[in-house]
């Protein structure tokens, strides 16, 4: 953790490089992150309350990589706000 906190300042930007939208995905309404610089959309869907299902859409891959994001033991998410 504190690697991570010394290293932020350079990790981090003042320009958006992605966009969190609500889309249709083979029938189901799921989350995407779609990416601005590059021809990424990541496509993630719940497992259970701390994991999530994703695959990476990458323009010229044959198929979608698969990847499982797991909420860190012992973190607590916000309560989601209302729109």
């Amino acid at each position: 953790a504190a690697l991570f906190r010394a290293a932020w300042p350079l990790l981090r930007t003042r320009r958006p490089a992605a966009r969190l939208r609500c889309l249709a995905w083979r029938g189901r309404l799921v989350a995407a992150m779609i990416y601005d610089r590059q021809p990424i959309c990541d496509v993630l869907r719940s497992a259970d309350a701390d994991t999530r299902l994703g695959l990476m859409d990458l323009r010229g891959l044959p198929a979608p990589f698969v990847f499982v994001l797991r909420r860190e033991p012992g973190t607590v998410s916000p309560e989601p706000q209302p729109l």
